[in-house]
């Protein structure tokens, strides 16, 4: 193709779908497509629904139909199957709720990206020290649905019929175990974070009656011993957000605290040895390049050296639907 020939395609293409996610965006913190659960309506009705203006409303319909996320005929609108099973409120896969962290990241993270790269230190550094328990727990919201998600395709993916004992290091509100326990009712899990993070874990779980079953441990996956020993250890989108001498060390701590045999289960962004692919995995280091000071995505190899280091052999990748993928290992 001869440059005279070279149009402006992927440029306009991208900044097309950006404004699609942004009305992605609205949709959810609106709540709309819970408004169609019960099937079609026009604009004039969605709009009632929800209290919002008519004319706008409808201006946002039709750009949720063109981002694939809608259906319209004669003025009437519905969601698409995916819509309906992702975004209505009342489904046991919803995830709407991640507009809170949609919302931080694309408003408050991913613009800082060229200062960011310019200075060599993250400008959206997130301090969970100075934040207050409110905006934690909203931000931890914010990715819960994905960990509840992540904790389902877990149960999935793996065979835990075996398991008694399990542990989730830098649980959040400890989505991952959620979504476990559903399928294996007879799991005991320990749930591992910062005291302020585990204060609201302990809610959660209480709200979902698991008290019984899931006991919380506060402390510094870094430096604080586990308990134990484990015959499960787990863990979502914790490595990424260290340097590589802290995912190490993380490791050869989880490493002690789960018994001979016992298996490891690390679930998030992770690239493979190009460094090109998932393509979800290299995107979203715009996010940890803006928030963490060393956090990134890291690859296969860097995995794998670090559990074998960590007394882990038998490495496996497995892709689950989404943006994550779970690498599971046996304690030898």
């Amino acid at each position: 193709m001869t440059e005279n020939n070279v149009g402006p395609e992927t440029i306009e293409g991208l900044a097309d779908g950006a404004l699609a996610a942004f009305a992605m965006l609205a949709g959810m913190q609106l709540d709309i497509f819970s408004t169609l659960e019960d099937g079609p309506a026009s604009a004039v009705e969605i709009a009632g629904t929800i209290g919002s203006d008519p004319d706008k409303t409808r201006l946002l319909l039709y750009t949720l139909v063109v981002a694939g996320l809608m259906t319209e005929e004669d003025g009437i609108f519905r969601n698409t199957a995916e819509s309906d099973k992702f975004l209505v409120n009342t489904s046991p896969t919803y995830m709407g709720a991640r507009h809170h962290n949609f919302s931080y990241s694309w408003g408050n993270v991913l613009l800082q990206t060229a200062d960011s790269v310019r200075t060599g230190r993250p400008q959206a550094e997130i301090d969970f020290s100075n934040q207050s328990r409110d905006e934690m727990e909203a931000f931890l919201r914010g990715l819960h649905p994905a960990a509840l998600a992540a904790g389902r395709a877990l149960a999935g993916k793996f065979d835990f019929s075996s398991c008694r004992n399990a542990l989730e290091v830098g649980a959040g509100m400890g989505g991952v175990t959620l979504g476990l326990t559903e399928s294996y009712p007879d799991i005991k899990v320990t749930l591992q974070d910062f005291p302020a993070v585990t204060s609201i874990a302990e809610k959660i779980v209480r709200d979902a009656g698991l008290s019984d079953r899931v006991s919380v441990l506060p402390g510094d996956a870094l430096n604080d011993p586990l308990g134990g020993p484990y015959d499960v250890s787990m863990m979502r989108a914790l490595i990424q957000v260290l340097n590589r001498d802290q995912a190490q060390k993380v490791l050869m701590n989880v490493g002690r605290a789960t018994e001979p045999g016992g298996t490891i289960y690390i679930i998030g962004r992770i690239l493979d040895d190009t460094r090109t692919t998932p393509t979800p995995a290299v995107l979203f280091n715009l996010n940890f390049l803006n928030i963490y000071d060393g956090g990134q995505a890291y690859t296969h190899s860097e995995h794998r050296e670090w559990l074998d280091l960590a007394g882990f052999e038998d490495f496996k990748v497995t892709p689950i639907p989404g943006s994550d993928s779970i690498i599971s290992a046996r304690k030898r």
